[in-house]
């Protein structure tokens, strides 16, 4: 096999340039290039423990005026364009730092490279700094849009999925679901990483994040050879605020649907940092639904369905996380996380059900009481060097997660009279773990590190168990004794085991362009055996040779152009493949399919930026995927009436979308953003004889104006025209929102106040399904108006306030 001598050699590769270190000065290096402007490249670092730090870079002329800003990326590096040849003076910023200041001399074909800027800490504990540097809310990169949460100040409450529905080219629907240009197979990292929270429900997982802890949103929609395989929409990347010195945060939420609060506190003591956090929350939801489903032969109505449910959902969490670093010396740092998270959705349903057939013609109450509990907890290791030669690094990381949860329900139907007559239950326990170790190295091809080769591998191992039982009494209906039914219960032991592992290239040429080619290789092996012979095990192995290339090219400061074409995959989880009947809802009943098989889509895609200074920029992008396994979630109704809901490789897709994004600066202090997307996607199934293709679109907006006094006004919302599936399609989506935020205790503190949905009690919606023996139709109604009064306050020595900037500036830091 292939693999083994590519990983022996990635290793080896490891192995030998890990020991290879240039030191760089403080020096400016010239390098001669023709017809070049005046371009300026540097990294700035902790003198001290060599961290990267997001300095603000302000350069001036001989007279003193300012010429043009930057803000170092997360790894340290900047680059700027001078406006012209001559003097200038660079001023390093970064607070709690000593300020650099340093004279370079510039002539007409020459790039400089400041090479690595030493900052100094400031060993004296200072009042509250307050450093302004203002950054855009969205900004475009070659390989992602990032949307910077900690900009909008409506994200002083909500959850991550209340973010993630601002982000472009994301939407989120009123139950939670997240999709990415409309797939919703995607993943998602939290702070580069995977999450095993985000393993179990998604959607419930994202509610568990605090909106206020929220750093930025980086939408991926070209992902290197590194980042892993799975996700076949692309890859989203939360990352969290991180405290640096000694300081903290509190937040307290009040709303009509919401309550929250969460905390964060970091120590620095030497060589140690020391971060604390927590959260809770409490939500609820109410939602009415209206189902009318008809089954037909031909022309002829065989049957009809007609039900009526009132659903109260309480969403309860509450989670904790611990951080510790030790700096080991200048290049090396250690560092420990240990994180809990426990989850509750308890839901009351009450359900009217009507249905007649030629043989039938039953009514009945259902009163359901369904609860679901997860506990989730993970402690991970992290050990990263870095070199003098700017962009070379080695990070090893492992982790090891553990997880339990429960869900059950209990139904009582009563007829017409009141009179209970059904009852059923049935328990489901499931316990998981999953072991990951992961190393990657980064070596600089180029002085400043702009060219580089990536390589790295990562093993995975995960072990669920799932137990799960019916009992009713149906044989004797009436009776309090309940009886199991042994057909429907079983007990599933899964495991999965990925072996991966990677080499991407980065290439900056002359002439602006950009190029990185890249291809990573998984191994996946699954497969689960059941307790209960009555059901077969099953079993699979397969390798995915998973190619990328991305071609950027910088036309001039305003224009730049990009292509790129990557491979993605979707495998499908346990609860994909756990044949476990949830039968909740007697009329529809779910269950998971043990014969899925993983699906593998393939995405072109050609964008473009422009860029007028600080007061507009815009970016588009158009692109076509397609996929011809595709895993869809396919409705049958039998002849009684009853839905059956699964997943099955049945169809084939493809995607042909354009999506746009801008910025408008219209006043000082006014700004606006804004961004659409669209598509037609097509659906078909050769096997069922189904086909079905229609248009989405999606709008959104984001107004802010600031006021004097420290008042914030802002203004935003989100629409959608519905989704389309390979069996049907929903209705329009729209959910906007109001806010206004004052800061007070010398800009400490805030009060935000925030109103969603104003002018509609309701958001009601619809979607149909059909099949070649039955059609319906579903009417939702969500109780979604709500306010929410937010008070955040930070304390501690130092204060990062974030107001501007160039690409990668950084969020604001507490």
């Amino acid at each position: 096999m292939m693999f083994p001598r590519i990983l022996l050699a990635c290793c080896l590769l490891l192995s030998c340039v890990c020991s290879y270190d240039i030191a760089h000065g403080q020096s400016v290096s010239k390098t001669t290039l023709p017809n070049h402007k005046g371009q300026v490249t540097g990294r700035v670092v902790d003198s001290a423990k060599g961290d990267a730090l997001e300095a603000t870079v302000i350069v001036t002329n001989k007279s003193g005026s300012q010429v043009a800003t930057a803000t170092a990326k997360k790894d340290g590096n900047f680059s700027l364009v001078l406006p012209g040849y001559g003097e200038y003076t660079f001023t390093i910023l970064y607070v709690g730092y000593s300020k650099h200041t340093q004279l370079v001399s510039w002539k007409r074909g020459e790039v400089a490279e400041l090479g690595v800027i030493q900052l100094n800490g400031q060993p004296e504990e200072l009042n509250e700094v307050v450093v302004k540097s203002k950054k855009p809310l969205i900004q475009s990169k070659p390989d992602k849009v990032v949307y910077n949460a900690s900009a909008d100040i409506s994200n002083a409450a909500g959850s991550a999925a209340d973010v993630l529905a601002k982000a472009p080219m994301i939407t989120v629907d009123a139950e939670g679901a997240v999709k990415m240009r409309g797939n919703a197979n995607i993943k998602v990292l939290l702070n580069g990483l995977p999450s095993g929270m985000f393993a179990r429900n998604l959607s419930e997982a994202l509610k568990m994040i605090p909106a206020n802890t929220i750093e930025s949103i980086e939408v991926i929609t070209s992902p290197s050879a590194k980042y892993e395989a799975e996700g076949a929409g692309g890859v989203i990347n939360i990352i969290t605020k991180k405290l640096r010195g000694s300081n903290g945060n509190l937040n307290l939420n009040l709303g009509n649907l919401e309550q929250s609060g969460n905390g964060a506190i970091n120590i620095t003591r030497g060589k140690w940092d020391i971060s604390l956090s927590g959260q809770a929350n409490n939500r609820k939801r109410h939602r009415i639904t209206d189902l009318i489903r008809q089954t037909v032969d031909g022309d002829n109505v065989t049957g009809s369905l007609h039900q009526v449910s009132d659903l109260d959902r309480h969403n309860r969490s509450a989670s904790g996380d611990f951080t510790t670093t030790y700096t080991i010396d200048s290049s090396q740092k250690l560092s420990a996380n240990a994180s809990l998270w426990k989850g509750s959705w308890p839901v009351i349903a009450n359900q009217y059900t009507s249905y007649t057939d030629a043989q039938t013609n039953s009514q009945y109450n259902q009163v359901s009481d369904q609860k679901e509990q997860d506990r989730w907890w993970e402690f991970s290791l992290n050990y990263k060097k870095t070199f003098a030669r700017a962009g070379q690094e080695l990070e090893v990381a492992g982790s090891h997660s553990d997880w339990k949860n429960s869900a059950s329900y209990i139904n009582n139907q009563y007829d017409m009279t009141g009179k209970n007559y059904f009852r059923e239950q049935s328990p489901n326990n499931g316990t998981g773990h999953n072991w990951r170790i992961q190393a990657d190295y980064t070596h600089p091809l180029t002085k400043s590190g702009k060219s580089k080769l990536e390589t790295g591998f990562r093993a995975d191992r995960t072990k669920d168990f799932n137990e799960y039982s019916v009992r009713n009494n149906r044989d004797n209906p009436g009776s309090d004794v309940l009886q199991e039914d042994s057909s429907r219960g079983n007990s599933l032991h899964y495991y999965q085991n990925v072996v991966a592992g990677y080499v991407s290239m980065v290439v900056e040429a002359k002439g602006g362009w950009t190029i990185r080619p890249g291809i990573r290789y998984e191994r996946t092996r699954l497969g689960g055996d059941f307790t209960n012979n009555t059901q077969p095990g099953f079993a699979s192995e397969f390798e995915n040779w998973v190619p990328n290339l991305l071609i950027a090219k910088k036309l001039n400061e305003r224009h730049d152009v990009k292509f790129n074409y990557n491979e993605r995959i979707n495998r499908p989880d346990i609860w994909d493949l756990n044949p476990y009947v949830n039968a909740s809802d007697p009329r529809n009943i779910n269950y998971g399919n043990p014969a899925l098989r993983p699906e593998l889509t393939r995405t072109l895609e050609a964008g473009h930026s422009y860029k007028a200074g600080g007061a507009f920029s815009i970016t588009s992008s158009v692109y076509y995927s397609f996929n011809s396994n595709a895993v869809e979630s396919l409705t049958t109704v039998d002849s009684a009436g009853v839905s059956y809901t699964t997943s099955q490789n049945v169809a084939s897709n493809k995607r042909l979308g354009v999506n746009v994004s801008s910025s408008f600066r219209i006043t000082r202090n006014w700004n606006v953003n804004t961004g659409g997307d669209y598509y037609h996607v097509w659906y078909a199934s050769k096997a069922l004889a189904v086909k079905n293709d229609g248009n989405f679109y999606s709008v959104n907006l984001n107004s802010s104006y600031t006021l004097p006094r420290n008042y914030t006004l802002q203004l935003s919302g989100n629409y959608n025209n519905g989704y389309v599936t390979l069996q049907g399609r929903g209705s329009a989506y729209l959910n906007y929102g109001f806010s206004a935020r004052k800061e007070v205790l010398n800009k400490k503190a805030g009060i935000t106040l925030r109103v969603n949905n104003i002018f509609q009690k309701t958001l009601n919606q619809w979607s149909y399904t059909r099949f070649s023996n039955f059609n319906s139709s579903t009417y939702n109604m969500f109780y979604n108006r709500s306010f929410t009064v937010t008070f955040n306050w930070q304390f501690g020595a130092y204060r990062k306030v974030e107001e501007g900037g160039g690409e990668g500036a950084g969020g604001s830091r507490s």
